[in-house]
């Protein structure tokens, strides 16, 4: 009976040993590393070997900092990248997290294609929500709801213009530079240029680079926002501003005066000045990527921190993401730590970069990976390394300008567009027609500016302004303003 017992017993121990041994296999299964697949956008997608090198270093680091992750990097070039995501979205397929930027970013929210990820910053991300600031992330929110995490860069930015040193020094202009204010104080050394070298355009106009743009405008949903400049309360149309009438027609002034050249590329490099939105060391960034050296003008207008600054730039979680717990704690360590942050920004030291000294590299041409002039893109840029070419005193200056910006009325609103996207749509496709003409020059600047207001008023603007108006005024209620 006893010996019963006991055979009873010992079988009885061995199904329990086998059965854990299975349960310990499942759990080994489920073990398995969660592979995340990011996407970034580029001005030069890295080299699929390269690429491969990068992330081999990557996942090894990930393992010893036990990380249950591998990393699977996705790069797209600027003209396939949103259609990429899009597509995406559209068809439920598994991403991770993704570069998103502006009105992409709102309009794929509200699509529901993100993850609300508030808890799981609190849980698993608390270092990176200490270094960017309880405000700063409710900034980037959505009705109260982060679907990203925005970058840690520039928190604003200021509108001036970027000339070209070699040019400026050659005849003396730089002291002259130094004391603009505004753009009438820019009109006689335009005509220096004009006067000296006439086969150069002494400006460069087009688009968002334009003189319309040193006004400060808060938009929501074009053409609705605020002047910044003016009252913080009330939601205009920019198009129908005196600035932007006054704008117009000093373009067309430009024009008439032999200041803008008919044509000319932005990329061709054959001008002295053009209009740029700027941040302290934007002229080293763009000289980077330029055959010539650019200095800044920084003294045109006010640094203000807008919404946009905020929801900008973030890397947002897909709602097709298995394992965002993993994936936060990975954008933890990504934005903390500094020999992660780099080997993804920069790619492997020795082949993809020289490091000159210890936080200073030279990326090397033609290497088939690296992210410089990209770096703003890339979560915490406060723990990049700087390039040769970047400013010595980029951080302690950057970290100042954002100490020290002006916070728009507007900073946290978030234009619902819902009720208003046909009339959002019409409007688009308005200034599409209208604003390359104004912001070029044409012959009649203010019967070309009538005809763009009748026909943004006859696509809805007047219903989009006083909708924006509506939600705006909710939301200053709601938040004490």
């Amino acid at each position: 009976m006893k010996r019963s017992k006991r055979l009873t017993a010992l079988i009885l121990a061995a199904a329990m040993l086998m059965i854990m041994g299975l349960a310990g296999c499942g759990k080994k299964t489920s073990e398995e590393p969660y592979t995340i697949d990011c996407y970034f956008v580029t001005g030069q997608v890295p080299t699929e070997g390269a690429k491969a090198e990068v992330e081999t270093e990557v996942n090894k680091y990930l393992a010893e900092k036990n990380l249950n992750a591998k990393l699977n990097m996705h790069y797209l070039d600027w003209g396939s990248y949103g259609q990429k995501i899009n597509v995406m979205i559209a068809g439920g397929e598994k991403f991770d997290f993704c570069y998103a930027q502006g009105d992409t970013y709102l309009s794929n929210a509200a699509k529901k294609a993100y993850m609300p990820i508030n808890d799981l910053i609190d849980k698993y991300a608390p270092k990176t929500k200490e270094i960017l600031g309880e405000e700063f992330l409710k900034g980037a929110q959505i009705n109260g709801v982060n679907y990203g995490i925005p970058s840690n860069k520039d928190r604003g930015s200021y509108p001036g213009m970027l000339y070209r040193t070699d040019i400026a020094e050659k005849y003396g202009l730089t002291d002259k530079l130094n004391n603009v204010k505004t753009f009438d104080d820019v009109i006689p050394i335009l005509e220096v240029i004009k006067e000296k070298e006439p086969d150069m355009a002494p400006l460069y106009e087009s688009g968002v680079y334009s003189v319309a743009y040193l006004f400060p405008f808060d938009t929501f949903a074009f053409p609705a926002g605020i002047k910044l400049n003016g009252d913080g309360t009330k939601v205009v149309n920019y198009v129908e501003t005196p600035e932007y009438r006054e704008a117009s027609i000093r373009t067309s002034q430009n024009l008439k005066d032999g200041y803008i050249h008919k044509g000319e590329k932005l990329e061709n490099e054959n001008h002295f000045m053009e209009f740029v939105t700027l941040k302290p060391g934007k002229d080293k960034e763009v000289s980077a990527s330029r055959k010539y050296e650019y200095t800044q003008i920084d003294t045109m207008g006010t640094p203000y921190m807008q919404s946009g600054s905020a929801k900008g730039t973030n890397m947002a979680v897909s709602r097709t993401c298995k394992n965002p717990e993993v994936v936060m704690q990975f954008m933890e360590l990504f934005n903390t730590d500094k020999y992660l942050h780099n080997l993804i920004v920069y790619g492997i030291e020795g082949k993809n970069y020289k490091k000159i000294d210890e936080n200073t590299i030279d990326p090397i041409k033609n290497s088939g990976y690296g992210n410089a002039g990209m770096q703003w893109e890339f979560g915490n840029t406060f723990i990049d390394y700087l390039t040769v070419n970047d400013d010595p005193d980029k951080v302690t200056k950057m970290e100042e300008f954002n100490n020290n910006l002006t916070e728009s009325p507007a900073f946290g609103f978030t234009f619902d567009s819902e009720k208003v996207k046909i009339e959002v749509g019409a409007c688009q496709n308005v200034q599409a027609e209208f604003e390359k003409i104004l912001s070029e020059g044409c012959d009649n600047p203010e019967k070309v500016l009538d005809d763009y207001i009748a026909k943004l008023k006859a696509a809805g603007s007047d219903k989009i302004v006083a909708e924006a108006q509506r939600q705006y005024d909710e939301w200053r209620a709601a938040n004490g303003k």
